[in-house]
């Protein structure tokens, strides 16, 4: 339906986003293409700039709302980047990381409008509770991410005597305190996260639905998959498992991520492993997987692509 608009903002949304005419738009398309660039207006700018793309009649107008929202995500993006960078480097000059269960972290220069997602990508790098700040003034403004088995409004909620405002649920939350009472809700936050959580719950848990030996992946596969769309909270993508595989190709690719052509008798597919460049090279070695299954779409030609959520080497 969204490929078959004639909205004039929708279309040029897609364009810069890189989806071509009658292309099918799937979830990870809405989650990883069209919603960023969306929401970095309001992250960056005024918000009611989104709002007029979506309902302009006007072309001109549209191209050109649209082509700033690309070039404000691609800043958004270098922004998010530069305080994750930052942000790395304070946790690697933290003494107690391996016994902390959080991790709180301030600045005066970071963005407010990306706290939300650097905290977000933190959580999945170090995996504990955390929340990023940006200082304004006598207030420190942040926003915040947690794990399995640690209610993040249940813990605000305990501190609320520090807090000038929060609001948010389980998982995500949003926060304001006054500088007075920073060192004090470190420490306190660090407190309470260390009653409910034990050093075994410092790690992720993958739930996998069953094992899919690479000779089974087939067009078959993919559309049985689709039958189980839209997948989002509640309702996650399957994740299989196979192995042991033979990596006979890998190299470096984007920010730190793995390229990959693994081997199962016989059988070959492409491989892209997010965010784990520090296992390369990997030529020769026998590895098991955890993965997606997903189409590629590369110049116009769609080919199965595996995406390994995690990998162990033999």
């Amino acid at each position: 339906m969204l490929a078959e608009t004639q909205k004039p903002g929708i279309k040029e949304l897609l364009r810069v986003s890189g989806i071509k005419n009658n292309q099918a738009i799937t979830t990870h398309d809405i989650a990883f293409k069209l919603a960023p660039r969306l929401n970095a207006m309001g992250r960056l700018g005024p918000a009611t700039r989104a709002v007029h793309l979506l309902t302009t009649d006007d072309e001109a107008e549209a191209f050109s709302i649209a082509t700033q929202m690309d070039t404000l995500n691609t800043k958004r993006q270098e922004i998010q980047n530069g305080i994750l960078s930052e942000c790395r480097e304070k946790i690697d000059k933290m003494a107690n990381l391996e016994r902390n269960r959080t991790i709180v972290l301030s600045n005066p220069q970071w963005h407010r409008g990306v706290v939300g997602i650097v905290a977000s990508k933190i959580v999945d790098e170090y995996y504990r509770p955390t929340l990023i700040f940006n200082v304004e003034g006598d207030l420190l403004k942040g926003s915040g991410r947690s794990i399995d088995g640690f209610n993040l409004y249940e813990a605000l909620s305990d501190l609320s005597d520090l807090l000038t405002q929060f609001g948010g649920h389980e998982y995500a939350a949003g926060v304001t305190l006054a500088s007075k009472n920073y060192e004090e809700f470190c420490d306190r936050f660090e407190e309470l996260a260390s009653k409910k959580l034990d050093i075994k719950d410092m790690a992720p848990k993958i739930e996998v639905d069953g094992k899919l030996g690479l000779e089974s992946i087939n067009p078959q596969t993919l559309k049985d998959i689709k039958m189980l769309l839209p997948f989002g909270y509640k309702n996650p993508q399957p994740i299989f498992w196979a192995g042991p595989v033979k990596i006979v190709f890998s190299t470096v690719v984007g920010k730190g991520h793995l390229k990959l052509k693994i081997k199962e008798k016989g059988t070959t597919f492409d491989c892209i492993a997010f965010g784990k460049a520090a296992l390369y090279p990997l030529e020769g070695k026998l590895v098991d997987i955890l993965f997606h299954v997903e189409i590629n779409t590369w110049q116009g030609t769609e080919s199965i692509q595996l995406v390994i959520v995690d990998m162990r080497v033999n």
